[in-house]
């Protein structure tokens, strides 16, 4: 898509709190640099549960094939799980999270 560019940087400006102070190269740059730090934390997680080896894809798949891991058989379920659990987390500091009541 030749205005790609253009098109991200209106619904950034549009559609986000930073407008048109971000533009589509700096999101993509941040978004990149937080794949990577989550990836380094899920790994370090991972290595602290006792997952060795492989990367995090593959120490994921092993954890959720544990027959104690309960399924998510969709991305619906798996959303709920995980908003659930941030819900939780964020209680538990007596903060609310930005995505909520």
């Amino acid at each position: 898509m030749p205005e790609a560019n253009a098109y991200y940087d209106a619904a950034l400006a549009a559609y986000t709190y930073y407008g048109v102070q971000w533009r589509s190269e700096r999101c993509t740059r941040l978004g990149q640099r937080e794949v990577i730090a989550l990836t380094d934390q899920a790994g370090r997680a991972l290595t602290e549960a006792g997952f060795i080896g492989g990367s995090v894809a593959k120490r994921l798949q092993a954890l959720a094939a544990l027959a104690e891991q309960p399924p998510m058989q969709t991305m619906s379920g798996a959303r709920r799980a995980c908003l659930a659990t941030d819900a939780a987390s964020w209680s538990q500091k007596g903060q609310r999270p930005h995505w909520g009541k």
